[in-house]
C-alpha cells in the first residue's frame, strides 16, 4: 500500500512540475515585449525567399534569418532547379514532361515514401514560377542547361547565371522592392501557441527576446547536417560526413514543428564528394574533386566508378576506411594544374615527380599505386573502358609528371527527414491533420517525396523555390492583411551598438595590404587620420559572390570602429573575413 501510495504521489508530482513548467513557459512569453505582423517567414535560403517573394505586399511580411547574410546553403549551391513546361524549357526542348519528372522520384523514393499530390502541385507551379522569376529579372539562363543524373540523361535543370549566390542576391533586391522586412541575426526561438493554434514565434536578437505575433508562420529553416545531436540520432552512419550545407542548419524549424506536435518523415542524407569543410566542392581548389576520373583508397587501389552520380559515389566513399579516398590527376591540363598548384601552396594538395613518390607522399601501398596507374594507363591508351564501367572517354589517365593527389571524403549538403505537409504545404501532426496557420518548405519537406538517397541534381533549389510558392499561396488565402510594413532591411552586425574602440595610435596615410580569400588575394587599402583608422575599402576580391558580400560589407566599418582588425568575422562568410583582416593587418604594418 505505501509502494502505491508512493507512485501516485511521485505522479501527481511529475504533473505539478510539467504545469508548473508550462506555466513558466507561458509566463516567460508573456513577460516579452511583442510585436505583430501579418505573416512570418523563419529561414533566409531559397524556400523562405520564395515564400516571402510571394507575400510581399500583403501586409506586414517578416522573414528571420538568424545568420549575418541570406542564402542558406543554396548560397552555397549552382543554383540547378528542374522545371516543367516554362518558356525556358519550350524554347530550348529540354527537361521531361511531369508524367515522367513524377516517376522518376516516385521509383527513386518508393511509392510508400511518396507525396503524390504535393510533387503534383509542384510540378504544376513549376513554368509559370520560372516564367514569374524570370520577368522579375532572376537570372535562369536560356541556353546552359545541366543533367540531373547521369542515370536518366534526360531529366535537364535549368541552371543560374552566376549559380547560388546570385539567384540569393536577386530574391534580396526583389524582396526589398516589395517592403517585405528583413531582419538579419534573428533566431525563431519556439512557436506561440494558444488554443491550438501558431500564432508567431518568439524571436532572439542578441541578448534580446520578443514575441512575434503574426496570421501565418512559415518555416524554411532547412536541414540539421550541423546539429551533431541530430546527425547522431537520425543518420548516424553519416555522421562524421564533411558537411557542406548553410552554417546555420541546425535543424531549428524541425524541432520547433516537432514540439507543436509535428509529423516527421523520411531518412537519409543528400551526399555528395568534397575536398573539406571549407571548399567542399566548389571553387577553383574544391572543384578538382570533380575534374578527376581516378579516386583510389587508402590502400592504393581504385573501387568505384568516380563518374556515376555523385550520391552513389557518396554512399562508396562513405563505406571506406576512415572515410578517406585521394583524386589523382597528372599535368596534362595546364589550366587544372593552376588551380592545383593553388591547392599545393595551402598544403591541400601533395606534388610528386614519380607515382612512387606520390604513394609515399600519401603513405599508400607502393606497389598497389603503381599496379593500380599502369593497369588504367594501359586500358585508357588500348581505349578500353576502365574497371567498375568507367567510359574510356571519361578517363583521366597519369600519363604527364609531375603528379597531384588530394582528399576526397563524403559530403553531406542536407538531409531528407523533415516534417510531413499536405500538398499545400501545411505542417500534419501525428493523425494527419494540419496544425493551423503553420507551414514548412524546402529542404524541412524534402523527405515527402525523396528517401534514403538524393535522387538527381536541381531537387533542392526546385522544392525549395517551387514549395515556397505553394505555402505563401495558400497561407495569403482568406487572410485581411492589419499591418503596414515597417521597412528597415538591417544587413547589420549590430553597427548600432557602441563598440570600445582599440587605442593603438597609427602613423596617418592610406596604406595598402592583401591576404589569399577564398579564390585568390584580397586586397584593401586602409586610411589613417589623427592617429586612428578612418576608413578601409577593399580593392579587388575574386571570392564568390553573395557569400562574401556580408564580409565585404560590414568588416570595414566594423574595424574602423574598433580602430583594429581584430572584430569577429562574419559567419557565413569566414574565409573572405578572415582574408580582409590579414590583409587590414599587413596594410597597417607600415602605419607603425
Amino acid at each position: 500500500m505505501k509502494k502505491v501510495k508512493r507512485i501516485v504521489t511521485l505522479a501527481l508530482a511529475s504533473l505539478m512540475s510539467i504545469a508548473l513548467f508550462a506555466g513558466c513557459s507561458a509566463d516567460k512569453k508573456e513577460s516579452l515585449k511583442t510585436e505583430e505582423a501579418d505573416f512570418v517567414v523563419v529561414g533566409g535560403g531559397a524556400a523562405g525567399l520564395m515564400s516571402a517573394l510571394e507575400l510581399g505586399g500583403n501586409g506586414k511580411v517578416v522573414l528571420l534569418e538568424k545568420m549575418p547574410a541570406l542564402g542558406g546553403t543554396t548560397i552555397r549551391s549552382k543554383g540547378y532547379l528542374w522545371s516543367v513546361d516554362s518558356k525556358i524549357n519550350k524554347e530550348a526542348n529540354v527537361g521531361l514532361s511531369g508524367e515522367e519528372l513524377t516517376k522518376f522520384y516516385k521509383d527513386m523514393a518508393g511509392e510508400e515514401n511518396f507525396n503524390d499530390e504535393l510533387f503534383k502541385k509542384m510540378v504544376e507551379v513549376s513554368g509559370s514560377t520560372v516564367d514569374e522569376l524570370v520577368e522579375l529579372g532572376i537570372p535562369f539562363s536560356k541556353t546552359n542547361f545541366a543533367g540531373g543524373t547521369p542515370n536518366y540523361p534526360e531529366l535537364q535543370t535549368l541552371t543560374v547565371e552566376g549559380e547560388g549566390p546570385a539567384l540569393i542576391s536577386a530574391f534580396n533586391k526583389l524582396l526589398k522592392e516589395r517592403n517585405v522586412e528583413i531582419r538579419m541575426e534573428s533566431s525563431a526561438e519556439e512557436l506561440i501557441i494558444e488554443n491550438g493554434e501558431v500564432k508567431g514565434v518568439v524571436v532572439k536578437k542578441g541578448d534580446e527576446k520578443y514575441n512575434l505575433k503574426s496570421q501565418k508562420v512559415i518555416l524554411s529553416t532547412g536541414g540539421f547536417t550541423r546539429n551533431e545531436d541530430m546527425m547522431d540520432q537520425y543518420n548516424n552512419e553519416f555522421i562524421n560526413n564533411i558537411p557542406f550545407s548553410g552554417v546555420g542548419s541546425t535543424g531549428d524549424g524541425i524541432l520547433m514543428a516537432e514540439k507543436a506536435g509535428a509529423q516527421l518523415i523520411g531518412d537519409g542524407v543528400l551526399g555528395i564528394w568534397g575536398m573539406n569543410e571549407k571548399y567542399g566542392y566548389v571553387g577553383d581548389i574544391g572543384s578538382l574533386v570533380r575534374q578527376t576520373a581516378f579516386y583510389i583508397n587508402k590502400d592504393g587501389n581504385r573501387f568505384v566508378n568516380e563518374k556515376r552520380y555523385y550520391a552513389e559515389v557518396h554512399n562508396e566513399l562513405n563505406k571506406l576506411e576512415d572515410k578517406h579516398a585521394y583524386g589523382l590527376l597528372d599535368s596534362r591540363d595546364e589550366k587544372l594544374v593552376e588551380n592545383l598548384e593553388k591547392g599545393v601552396s595551402e598544403g591541400l594538395v601533395v606534388k610528386a615527380n614519380t607515382i612512387e613518390e606520390l604513394a609515399d607522399l600519401l603513405k599508400v601501398n607502393k606497389d598497389n599505386l603503381v599496379g593500380t596507374v599502369n593497369k588504367y594507363n594501359e586500358a585508357f591508351n588500348s581505349g578500353n573502358d576502365a574497371e567498375f564501367g568507367l567510359k574510356n572517354k571519361q578517363m583521366t589517365p597519369m600519363l604527364k609528371a609531375p603528379f597531384y593527389a588530394y582528399d576526397v571524403k563524403p559530403t553531406i549538403i542536407g538531409t531528407i527527414k523533415g516534417v510531413k505537409v499536405n500538398d499545400n504545404a501545411q505542417v500534419l501532426d501525428k493523425d494527419n491533420n494540419p496544425i493551423k496557420n503553420l507551414y514548412a518548405t524546402g529542404e524541412m519537406i524534402i523527405g515527402n517525396f525523396i528517401n534514403k538517397a538524393y535522387p538527381a541534381t536541381g531537387t533542392v533549389v526546385a522544392t525549395g523555390i517551387y514549395s515556397g510558392k505553394i505555402a505563401a499561396t495558400h497561407a495569403k488565402e482568406g487572410v485581411t492583411p492589419k499591418f503596414e510594413s515597417e521597412v528597415s532591411n538591417e544587413s547589420s552586425n549590430n553597427e548600432s551598438e557602441k563598440v570600445e574602440a582599440d587605442k593603438t595610435v597609427y602613423k596617418d596615410g592610406i596604406y595598402e595590404g592583401q591576404a589569399k580569400g577564398m579564390n585568390d588575394a584580397v586586397k584593401v587599402s586602409v586610411e589613417v587620420k589623427e592617429g586612428k583608422i578612418s576608413k578601409v575599402e577593399i580593392l579587388d576580391s575574386k571570392d564568390t559572390a553573395g557569400i562574401s558580400d556580408a564580409a565585404i560589407e560590414k568588416l570595414p566599418e566594423m574595424i574602423v570602429s574598433k580602430n583594429s582588425p581584430e572584430v569577429d568575422s562574419i559567419s557565413g562568410a569566414t574565409s573572405t573575413s578572415d582574408a580582409i583582416k590579414e590583409a587590414v593587418t599587413e596594410a597597417l604594418k607600415q602605419a607603425k
